[in-house]
């Protein structure tokens, strides 16, 4: 029989027998018969077993007893890391360990026992096994340490601020739904492994300032009585701490891309700047280079020149026109940048608005520059290809005859 099958059976046979807790003894006054004996019996197989019987203040043994008789029966459960039984929530506290609870428990006067799945601990039970578990998690992830005394101890900024652990069952009645809700809170933090080390630091420094006024043997109960507080703190805290962190960040990656946005711009528009020059001075070599003497052979040299006016102009276009297709694509990703950085960072978006206001007036003043230079080039075509048919005799004729026709056939449409 293990110790918990045993702890089983010795609950069976104190709720039978209207067993009653004194001291850290299980007692009761019972009228002897065969049927006791034998359950005696049975419990005594195991080692551990303490019982003591006695008749009229006499002690006796379980096969001497008589039967019929009135008996004396006191019985010592468990207790120890295995399976420990208290009277009530003062006795755990005071008799177990806050860091190394008991894998078993069971409450005589509250009824609960751990390892039944239908035994539901009251809520201020439930609020100091969930104190236990919070002080292990914290242990675990070192926001608290023991020290060579087995103290609590906490480290925050260089000095140590120690934690006796002094604690009582009115703490868990007071503040039964405090507890629970700031643990849960706590620890719902830390599942994230992200900030890990500054979430520690975080809640170091608010617990450092939570308990430095208390003394050392108040110190553990005051961070249960305030546990909800303390955890709201934490989240602020570390809400303005990730804010802070983002924005630094962002804005540091921020300015880095509208450095490299101005240089894109910057460099679109000292490309646009110089076909700026560009079309209008091969405009005037190609108006200055053209003939109209017959010696000069102008049809051939004005038609290669209006040629090569017309090839340079198609040029002129579609560089332009690669231009705007990565000025639209510089814009857009400004404008995606500005829209993420307003919703994720909404409440420090301001700080950061004339950053894009800046890249928008860049991109706008290029889109007119090109806008400008594409009217410009077609404004070339039409002007280079009026000045050929004007200052070329030949072509000059051919229009002169075209429009000789034109006109005698719509005088007769007018006259028909």
């Amino acid at each position: 029989m293990d110790e918990l099958e045993f702890s089983q059976q010795l609950l069976q046979f104190s709720k039978e027998f209207n067993f009653l807790p004194k001291n850290w003894k299980l007692v009761a006054n019972v009228k002897s018969d065969e049927r006791l004996r034998s359950k005696l019996i049975s419990l005594d197989n195991y080692d551990s077993f303490e019982l003591e019987i006695k008749v009229n203040e006499q002690y006796v043994s379980i096969e001497n007893f008589e039967l019929g008789i009135q008996l004396d029966i006191a019985i010592a459960p468990p207790r120890n890391n295995s399976v420990f039984f208290a009277n009530d929530l003062n006795d755990l506290i005071e008799h177990t360990s806050l860091i190394n609870p008991p894998k078993n428990i069971v409450l005589i006067n509250e009824g609960y026992v751990s390892w039944l799945n239908d035994s539901k601990p009251s809520t201020k039970v439930e609020a100091f096994f969930t104190a236990q578990r919070l002080i292990q998690d914290l242990i675990a992830i070192e926001v608290l340490e023991l020290d060579r005394k087995d103290e609590l101890v906490l480290t925050s900024s260089g000095s140590k601020l120690s934690l006796a652990k002094n604690l009582s069952e009115t703490v868990f009645v007071q503040n039964a739904n405090e507890i629970i809700l700031g643990s849960s809170n706590i620890i719902k933090i830390f599942k994230d492994k992200l900030h890990e080390n500054d979430k520690k630091r975080v809640l170091r420094a608010v617990l450092k300032n939570s308990l430095t006024g208390c003394d050392k043997e108040k110190r553990l109960s005051h961070f249960f009585a305030h546990c909800s507080e303390i955890a709201t703190v934490f989240s602020n805290n570390y809400e303005l701490f990730v804010s802070e962190f983002s924005f630094d960040n962002e804005l540091e990656k921020l300015m880095e891309q509208k450095r490299n946005y101005s240089a894109k711009l910057n460099s679109l528009l000292a490309s646009i700047q110089g076909k700026i020059l560009a079309i209008p001075l091969s405009l005037i070599l190609a108006f200055g280079q053209m003939k109209s003497k017959p010696e000069d052979s102008p049809l051939l040299v004005n038609t290669g020149i209006w040629i090569a006016a017309i090839i340079f102009s198609i040029i002129m276009f579609f560089l332009l026109r690669s231009h705007n297709t990565a000025l639209e694509a510089i814009s857009k990703e400004i404008l995606t940048k500005s829209k993420r950085f307003k919703v994720e960072l909404a409440n420090l978006y301001s700080e950061v608005q004339s950053v894009f206001e800046s890249l928008a007036k860049q991109s706008k003043i290029n889109f007119i520059m090109i806008r400008f230079l594409t009217a410009l080039i077609f404004i070339g075509i039409l002007s280079t290809t009026i000045t050929y048919a004007y200052i070329t005799p030949e072509i000059n004729e051919i229009f002169a005859s075209l429009k000789t026709k034109i006109v005698s056939f719509v005088l007769f449409l007018v006259s028909s």
